[in-house]
């Protein structure tokens, strides 16, 4: 038996078939492309395996996983890897492919594939808020970049240490990670916060930094922007939609390491990344030497990370890890300064007092400004262009420096936790975790009063019609509209400006004037103040 399930909804295809046996050398391969979609959109899922069927279950990560999909039986096929696969892609067939339901939130998404009811591999994507901003003031970005600028699968990647021989200056997102089974760095770092947000309750959407680097309008919609764990490969698009987000009065937490290191370029499709990191490879040296892909504070692009997080990584380095500072020894963890600061409320630290060292969150690479002593605090000198309003919080050794967690207002505030394992501390260590609610209660405006009440939808059926009423939606424009179980978008009705509670009818026809067939239907209001869904049977 086929069986298909999104969200509570069912079809059941009968088929008869033999469920494959499992097989403890199973060879299974796969991604899914684009890496970030919004709801409405489709995703595609690419297999190479030699098993001759598998399961497909995709589930929306937190700390209790969501199970969203579930599809048995899908054919297995091995496809041929071209050999310029690191720099080109797979260019394989489809082994499934899906329209995003509305009524999936924003959120990180995992296809588990198994074969015989073991897990045989892993594919992984973003989904974005249509609407952005519409469900929450904070946006979490995935380093998707430093993901694949890492991914040595088909034999390169950006590096020679794990290249099979020299290393690529172009990598695609058209292909697997190699490293956890599918899911590439994503479990390292970026996945820890995810969960700790999720058992908090601290509302969040998401995107990629492809997405920062692609849409100049994207972090206008939030209060926070939060780049977490390694986020060391940015393009100058986005350096330059953070900057002007932060001149503008938007706030971003940087809960990272090695954050801005080198500059790419990523190509018009989204679905590669450039980085030569040598201006005498890189052919656009001499005709755009600011986009050189190159170190940022390197010639010809001169322009050192510190101007826009206040930290670099030249003036930290590493923390237990590659042979430098180890935990064993008691390095890891930060020595807190300035603890009148509004980031340590209620954590009971005094100066001087050190935190994080069990969880050894400073590591395995960190950042830092160069600093002096001033009245016993560290205080910025500003050569290595660091704001001089930069606030030093904490001070940890690292190799060629010190890590140095601090805050920088210029606009907006920009707070910087300054290593890649901060989030390893989350759920271990009290004063890491109220550290973070601090930073994004502040920042995110958790604390401040809704500008109006969440919106509520439902609908009434009548014998030739659906009624639909809402309330709570506060003026500014907004919509209802109506997709098909298959994620199909059949008609939007839109709601004037102002209507903070009313009701609109539904004739049955589509967006072309057709009568719609009978059966369910999902809704989706999406409005100034937030999104709400109802579901409407529709029978004639």
């Amino acid at each position: 038996m086929q069986c298909f399930r999104v969200a509570g909804w069912y079809t059941v295809l009968m088929l008869t078939v033999l469920a494959p046996v499992a097989r403890a050398d199973v060879r299974l391969d796969a991604y899914a492309f684009p890496t970030s979609v919004v709801q409405g959109d489709s995703v595609w899922v690419f297999v190479s395996t030699d098993a001759s069927a598998f399961d497909l279950r995709i589930q929306r990560d937190a700390a209790i996983p969501v199970i969203v999909l579930t599809v048995e039986n899908l054919p297995g096929r091995s496809q041929i890897v071209p050999r310029n696969a690191p720099e080109n892609g797979c260019s394989w067939s489809a082994s499934y492919g899906l329209r995003i339901p509305p009524t999936w939130p924003s959120g990180v998404y995992i296809c588990e594939l198994s074969v015989g009811g073991r897990t045989a591999g892993h594919a992984i994507f973003t989904l974005r808020e249509r609407v952005p901003g519409s469900t929450a003031r904070i946006l979490f970005q995935n380093s998707i970049a430093t993901w694949q600028a890492y991914n040595a699968w088909g034999g390169r990647s950006l590096y020679n240490h794990n290249s099979d021989s020299s290393r690529a200056h172009v990598v695609s997102l058209r292909r697997p990670h190699k490293l956890n089974a599918g899911l590439g760095d994503y479990p390292d770092y970026e996945r820890f916060f995810v969960h700790w947000l999720a058992s908090e309750g601290i509302p969040v959407e998401f995107c990629t930094d492809l997405d920062t680097h692609a849409d100049s309008t994207l972090l206008g919609a939030y209060s926070l922007f939060l780049a977490v764990g390694h986020d060391e490969y940015w393009s100058w698009e986005q350096r330059q939609q953070v900057e002007r987000f932060v001149a503008r009065g938007g706030n971003v937490g940087i809960f990272s390491g090695n954050t801005c290191w080198w500059q790419i370029r990523i190509s018009p499709q989204l679905d590669r990344i450039i980085c030569y990191k040598d201006k005498n490879l890189d052919p656009l040296a001499g005709i755009d030497p600011a986009r050189t892909t190159v170190l940022w504070y390197a010639d010809p692009v001169r322009r050192p990370e510190n101007s826009t997080i206040g930290v670099s990584w030249r003036n930290g380095g590493y923390v237990n890890a590659a042979g430098w500072l180890p935990a064993s020894q008691g390095y890891g963890g930060y020595t807190a300064y300035d603890t009148g600061h509004w980031v340590f409320a209620g954590t009971g630290l005094a100066d001087g007092q050190e935190f994080g060292q069990p969880s050894t969150i400073v590591g395995f690479e960190a950042d830092g400004a160069l600093f002096t002593w001033i009245d016993g605090l560290p205080v910025p000198t500003g050569t290595d262009t660091t704001p001089l309003s930069f606030r030093i919080l904490g001070v940890s050794p690292a190799s060629w420096g010190h890590a140095t967690m601090g805050i920088f207002t210029a606009g907006g505030t920009v707070f910087n936790a300054a290593t890649t394992d901060w989030a390893h501390g989350l759920a271990a260590d009290p004063v890491v975790a109220t550290i973070t609610r601090n930073v994004l209660r502040r920042l995110g405006d958790l604390g401040a009063p809704a500008k109006a009440t969440h919106p509520r939808l439902w609908a009434t059926l009548h014998s030739e019609s659906v009624r639909f009423g809402w309330e709570g939606n506060a003026s500014g424009p907004s919509e209802i509209t109506l997709y098909a179980i298959d994620g199909r978008r059949v008609i939007g009705l839109p709601i004037p400006a102002g209507n903070a509670r009313g009701a609109l009818t539904w004739d049955g026809n589509d967006v072309h004037g057709r009568r719609a067939t009978n059966g369910m239907y999902m809704v989706r209001l999406v409005g100034p103040t937030g999104s709400a869904t109802a579901k409407v049977l529709l029978i004639r």
